[in-house]
């Protein structure tokens, strides 16, 4: 596992996409679309940044499903972002006691992790390089 790490806007996904070569890939994009104007213009960078030949799945909640099913299976994933993904989680449990949100993320991340175990692949997220 690689892990890719920078501040906001650093250049992060696009050093995980030159990981991949040229390689096809597969993008799962954690971004949800309705956040604010900011946000959008962001994801639009990003949308015109991938290579053409690129699969984008847009998941910002159930990851380690979206890298199960991403295909081929041969592909590298890049996952971008996982603190999106984490912020995601985060919200839909606002209402959960804190020990309740840290045992989700965490029983989430650990999901991510077996996942990516299972395919023989890397997936590279903003992030992290998932064997």
């Amino acid at each position: 596992m690689t892990v890719v790490l920078g501040g906001a806007r650093s250049g992060k996904s696009r050093y995980a996409q030159s990981l991949c070569g040229d390689r096809p890939a597969v993008y799962l994009a954690t971004a949800t679309l309705d956040i604010d104007p900011e946000m959008q213009q962001r994801i639009d960078r990003h949308r015109r940044s991938r290579p053409c030949g690129w699969t984008t799945i847009e998941e910002g909640l159930d990851v380690p499903s979206a890298v199960r099913r991403a295909e081929p299976s041969a592909a590298p994933v890049v996952v971008d972002c996982v603190s999106i993904w984490v912020a995601n989680l985060l919200w839909t449990l606002r209402d959960e006691r804190p020990a309740d949100q840290e045992e989700a993320v965490l029983r989430a991340a650990d999901s991510l992790s077996a996942a990516a175990q299972v395919r023989d692949f890397q997936a590279l997220a903003d992030g992290y390089v998932l064997p």
